[in-house]
């Protein structure tokens, strides 16, 4: 079996999660859900717009801390995979030449 690692698409993909990240942190659900408050006025809706609110305030927290975890996964395997194979490169020119001769 044979495992090829790309230090770039690992790059790429903690691009994206950061990407993801500032989406998620723009999300503002208690302005975004306001109109609720006007459009079931004095209805049971209105009564548990908050708690839900809250509840999904918890969970993008929970979601927003495990992408960044994620993300910086991503980077450190970059920088782990891509410092080996520069390490690897530059032993190989280093005996290269002498296998030559």
């Amino acid at each position: 079996m044979r495992y090829t690692v790309d230090p770039n698409a690992l790059n790429a993909g903690a691009d994206h999660i950061a990407r993801a990240l500032e989406h998620l942190g723009s999300l503002r659900l208690e302005e975004d859900l306001g109109p609720l408050r006007f459009a079931f006025a004095g209805g049971v809706t209105v009564g548990g717009l908050k708690a839900i609110t809250n509840q999904w305030d918890i969970q993008l927290s929970g979601a927003r801390g495990q992408l960044r975890i994620l993300g910086s996964a991503l980077v450190q395997a970059a920088d782990g995979y891509g410092g080996l194979e520069s390490l690897t490169a530059q032993q190989l020119r280093a005996v290269g030449p002498q296998a030559d001769e």
